[in-house]
């Protein structure tokens, strides 16, 4: 190796370990990082198989302990559904969801927090009450007028 190559060698080697440095992504870490991404989607499949069913597992309705004040106000809504009187708004709306027992209710909420109670909560047990079962459908909140009307104007 003579002067001139030492010199092209050293400048090559001094500009990668400069980059390095830098944190600069050179040809090898991108081609690494993306086998490794590459990976992580092959892996994924499963990975989201084993997440429906535990998403799917938190729609039971599990009503709280009966001697505590959520469950007794669980168990007093439960009963005015069931056996309220007659004249009762949530009576009335439970006899009337009845006739449309089988049917698939989609409601929009907004992400996040909103969309627990109907599917923790209210939506398990409006299906327990009537038979009809509630899809949640989360949108953003700029989201939840506008893609209703296009869904609306589409058909």
């Amino acid at each position: 190796m003579n002067d001139r190559d030492k010199r092209d060698f050293q400048a090559g080697l001094e500009a990668e370990v400069d980059a390095f440095m830098r944190g600069e992504t050179t040809r090898r870490t991108f081609i690494t990082r993306f086998g490794q991404m590459t990976g992580m989607l092959a892996a994924s499949g499963p990975m989201l198989g084993m997440m429906t069913d535990w998403a799917v597992a938190q729609q039971t309705l599990e009503l709280a302990d009966a001697t505590s004040p959520l469950g007794q106000a669980q168990a007093a809504a439960l009963k005015a559904s069931k056996e309220g009187p007659a004249d009762g708004s949530a009576f009335r709306a439970v006899e009337a969801a009845k006739a449309h027992s089988g049917v698939t209710l989609n409601m929009t909420y907004e992400a996040g927090l909103q969309a627990l109670d109907p599917r923790n909560f209210s939506g398990p047990m409006w299906e327990q009450l009537t038979g009809m079962k509630s899809n949640v459908v989360e949108l953003s909140n700029p989201d939840q007028y506008s893609k209703a009307v296009a869904e609306h104007i589409a058909g």
